[in-house]
């Protein structure tokens, strides 16, 4: 359990006539982590050190084109072992025009396992998407997308494809 916790962000946007920028980022620290009275993957640690994460990211938009990125780290997720982190980013780009806006976007996870000489499990996607707007506030939208889980635990690594359609409506 993580108590105590303080967390700062912040965000920039503008217009630099016609080029829209917008970044931010942010962080959250556990300032109490209480032992869960889990015994410790690594013998000798008691219990895992403070929790903390942190996040940027930023896009900037021009003439229909948006192209951005966002980053996570996330320090001493396990609550028994220390130094067992999972970072996070991904980089994207999509394209505006008339009803239509086009994407593709790829992700990158990578995760600490737990206990001596366990290894790192990484997770890409990579997808591409698109949207139709078929009136003022209503649009369908469409997504396929590749997954690769590489895992350091044996037999859990997988690789599949994915799709899938939905609608927006705003009213």
């Amino acid at each position: 359990q993580n108590s105590e916790n303080i967390s700062v962000a912040a965000t920039f946007s503008h217009d630099f006539n016609g080029v829209n920028l917008v970044m931010g980022g942010g962080g959250t620290w556990s300032l109490d982590r209480e032992n869960n009275g889990t015994a410790p993957t690594n013998p000798g640690n008691a219990t895992a050190d403070e929790k903390a994460e942190y996040n940027a990211y930023a896009n900037v938009s021009f003439s229909g084109f948006t192209i951005g990125g966002a980053w996570s780290l996330i320090e001493n997720v396990s609550s028994t072992d220390s130094g067992v982190d999972s970072m996070v980013f991904g980089v994207g780009g999509t394209y505006n025009w008339d009803a239509w806006t086009v994407g593709v976007g790829w992700t990158l996870g990578q995760y600490d396992i737990a206990g001596p000489g366990a290894g790192d499990d990484d997770y890409n996607i990579i997808s591409g998407t698109a949207s139709y707007a078929l009136g003022p506030g209503i649009q369908i939208d469409g997504v396929i997308e590749y997954d690769d889980y590489n895992s350091a635990t044996p037999n859990n690594s997988y690789q599949g494809f994915g799709f899938g359609i939905g609608t927006l409506i705003n009213f």
